[in-house]
């Protein structure tokens, strides 16, 4: 996800604990690890980094190689 991650210009990565929240605990102490792109579930149980890319492109994720200079 990192690796991923550092591909954008304008994206960051926030790793988080379930149980930091009770609210996610119940909703994904089952499925991690859990990827949410703008609070919604993206993938769970694995990062497939190919379709997460794409995800992060169409959220408007900005590749770095595509930066206007």
């Amino acid at each position: 996800m990192d690796e991923v991650a550092a591909q954008f210009a304008n994206v960051s990565v926030t790793k988080a604990s379930v149980d930091d929240r009770a609210d996610w605990r119940e909703l994904y102490s089952d499925k991690i690890p859990v990827v949410l792109i703008e609070d919604a579930a993206h993938s769970q149980w694995h990062v497939d980094p190919g379709a997460l890319t794409e995800a992060l492109r169409s959220a408007g994720g900005l590749l770095s190689r595509d930066k206007p200079e």
